[in-house]
């Protein structure tokens, strides 16, 4: 499915983040295992991009800073799904 969607679907695949920690992330989108889904799909987005280099599609990946994460931004930028 994912190399069908680079070939036919959008060049551009955003996934927002409310944090780079699983456990907050959740817990702010009320969905246990939101983070895993959302980190998998970038990852299966990724690993389709690469394999279609010809295609120029890019993952761009949201974070959300706000009043419970603001003190871990060092944490978000390393961040890497």
């Amino acid at each position: 499915m994912a190399d069908r969607m680079m070939m036919r679907g959008p060049t551009k695949c955003r996934c927002p983040l409310n944090s780079h920690r699983a456990e907050l992330h959740d817990e702010t989108r009320g969905v246990k295992g939101a983070f895993k889904k959302a980190v998998t799909a970038l990852a299966v987005d990724d690993r389709a991009r690469k394999r279609h280099p010809e295609r120029g599609n890019r993952n761009l990946c949201d974070g959300l800073i706000f009043d419970r994460n603001y003190r871990e931004i060092d944490g978000v930028l390393r961040f890497r799904a």
